[in-house]
């Protein structure tokens, strides 16, 4: 937990005169004077890697779901190439057909 600036002056006025000014605020330099400087504990390292691990399965699944929607587009893509490919064969034949049909009518 942090220290109160009127706590630190207090301790600071206290000490200063028992063991310097330097002792003194080396003593200090070890007790936070805001929240953001508190000191990383094991517990917060280990709720911060259960949040990590957490983001990360959560990317996994997404990720996972979006590589299987596009494998589902590019079947359905390839289905339709399929489809296309069949039906310009059958036109292509065809129109064969009636040139040959065309060719041997006339000669």
């Amino acid at each position: 937990m942090a220290m109160l600036e009127k706590h630190r002056n207090v301790l600071y006025k206290h000490f200063v005169d028992e063991l310097g000014e330097e002792a003194t605020q080396a003593m200090l330099a070890h007790f936070p004077a805001r929240d953001v400087e508190e000191p990383v504990t094991r517990a917060d390292l280990a709720a911060a890697a259960t949040d990590l691990r957490a983001e990360i399965t959560t990317a996994t699944t997404e990720l996972r779901e979006e590589i299987h929607e596009v494998s589902l587009g590019l079947e359905s893509l390839r289905t339709e190439m399929h489809r296309l490919l069949n039906r310009q064969i059958v036109a292509l034949t065809t129109v064969i057909g009636i040139a040959v049909a065309v060719i041997l009518g006339a000669g």
